[in-house]
């Protein structure tokens, strides 16, 4: 059995499109019928709404919105056994092409804190993001971030001209998704990540009143 399920989309999942999965899920599970989401939206990188970005975009992702355009569902399975999320701690190493043609590996800027952002010509929430966030991008860069864009596109000649169109602060780069996929659980974009000096994962602290910049100078001085 497929069922079709609409959400209003936008940047992010709301309260009754939230309640209305969660309860999606209840009854699923009271009929023991397995499913899966299929991937669909991502959360603002900066949000200071916690009700609604209140995990980082990796959980967030896992957990839920990853959001259904389809469920599939079938009859139950006895000991079916669901694999945990294995949590990585450092960035896992992958080589790209940069705008000028050169490669370079991700680990080719450590001693760097590294503002890793995966995205696409075609996606529209990324483009949304690189404009709506252009100043703070520019301050984190004037702090000493590497804002790295890694851009999916399977053309290089709409990847160049969207860089050309939009002018994403930050270094430009390209990758095969095959290549990343599974290391960066990168199933649809954008997806985010920080990258400390060391090539650990770094996370925005989740207090609503924090200050994004001031989070960033904490991480410069870290070793």
């Amino acid at each position: 059995m497929i069922e079709l399920i609409n959400f209003s989309g936008g940047d992010f999942l709301s309260p009754p499109e939230f309640e209305k999965l969660l309860d999606i899920d209840n009854q699923l599970l009271k009929l023991g019928l397995t499913y899966c989401f299929i991937p669909y939206y991502a959360i603002e990188p900066f949000s200071k709404n916690v009700k609604t970005s209140f995990m980082s975009l990796r959980q967030f992702c896992l957990a839920f919105c990853i959001l259904p355009i389809a469920l599939i569902a079938q009859p139950p399975i006895e000991g079916v056994i669901i694999e945990k999320e294995v949590v990585k701690e450092f960035a896992p190493d992958f080589e790209m092409t940069m705008a000028d043609g050169s490669k370079q590996k991700l680990s080719d800027f450590r001693g760097k804190v590294l503002y890793l952002s995966f995205w696409a010509s075609w996606c529209k929430p990324c483009i949304s993001s690189f404009n709506k966030y252009r100043k703070m991008r520019e301050d984190m860069e004037k702090l000493g971030i590497v804002m790295l864009n890694v851009s999916i596109d399977k053309s290089n000649e709409k990847w160049k001209a969207a860089i050309a169109e939009h002018q994403p602060t930050g270094i430009h780069a390209a990758v095969a998704q095959d290549s990343v996929r599974d290391a960066y659980q990168l199933y649809s974009v954008p997806l985010y990540e920080i990258v400390g000096k060391r090539g650990q994962f770094l996370y925005l602290s989740d207090d609503p009143d924090r200050n994004i910049l001031d989070n960033f100078r904490q991480f410069l001085s870290m070793e």
